[in-house]
């Protein structure tokens, strides 16, 4: 399953296949899930899929039919079978291996393939991770080593020429003070605009690269009462070092190439970490 578009989407699928259980299939994550919700009916089955802008996903299968939640209602609407007629910005729940992650706040019914009736009161919280971050740039590649962001921008956007035309890896840097009530629920790290690569780091442990939208993820297992290190590796593009040099004499330039499209008036493209960037936490 593809989508197409640089926006997210949420669709119900319906194969044409009888009596066996779907599994979805991460590309990106490399994992194998088994779906809680869906339906069968007569020769097909029926899931709903949740992807974000341009992303992918396979469903497979493999195994037969076991029990399943087969109609999912929030605050009296029809999430499943029935498709919502507006259009979700973020996907309503999370399939995990364990079941269903509610990401939105609000009162849910599961109907079970065995009769059962579950109904579940779900709360959300978020933690905004504002300003200042502190942030490192390579020297050797024309960047600040220290410096205070005391908001989240594009790197063209900065006054700085050293930024400005930045090619290659920044760190940002902040310490998040969480409390045991908080780490009760799953705690999920939200990063908002990334341009282009992230490669997230928590308590010094490596929380993975994050290379694709939406740059999200769950940090559960990372982060701890008292304080926590968050630390982002951000990697942009080679146009703007590129431009930049144009506007140096040669022997100062820091890149070499034969490529002429991106001259001094070419415009700069978006870089670093735009954010928002916040903590959710789901029950």
């Amino acid at each position: 399953m593809v989508n197409r578009n640089e926006r997210p989407e949420y669709v119900n699928l319906s194969f044409r296949i009888k009596g066996r259980q779907p599994e979805v299939w991460d590309p990106i994550k490399g994992t194998m899930m088994q779906q809680t919700l869906y339906t069968t009916d007569n020769e097909r089955v029926q899931l709903p899929m949740f992807l974000p802008p341009f992303g992918s996903t396979f469903v497979v299968f493999r195994k037969p039919v076991q029990a399943h939640v087969t109609t999912l209602v929030k605050d009296g609407a029809e999430l499943f079978p029935t498709l919502p007629a507006d259009t979700f910005a973020e996907a309503p729940f999370v399939q995990q291996a364990a079941g269903l992650l509610f990401t939105a706040p609000g009162s849910y019914s599961l109907a079970h393939s065995n009769g059962k009736v579950q109904t579940k009161d779900m709360h959300t919280a978020e933690l905004p991770l504002n300003a200042p971050w502190q942030v490192s740039f390579s020297k050797a590649w024309g960047g600040p080593e220290n410096i205070v962001f005391d908001r989240l921008i594009s790197w063209p956007d900065h006054t700085n020429d050293g930024i400005k035309y930045y090619a290659g890896t920044a760190v940002y840097r902040q310490r998040v003070n969480l409390t045991a009530a908080q780490l009760k629920s799953k705690v999920w790290l939200d990063l908002g605009a990334v341009y282009n690569i992230a490669e997230v780091h928590i308590n010094g442990r490596d929380a993975g690269v994050w290379w694709a939208p939406p740059f999200t993820g769950d940090i559960s297992a990372y982060v701890k009462e008292g304080g926590n290190e968050l630390e982002i590796k951000i990697v942009n593009l080679w146009p703007n070092r590129i431009i930049g040099d144009q506007l140096l004499p040669e022997d100062k330039r820091f890149t070499k190439t034969n490529v002429k499209k991106f001259g001094k008036d070419y415009p700069l493209r978006k870089s670093g970490l735009l954010g928002p960037v916040r903590l959710r936490f789901y029950e």
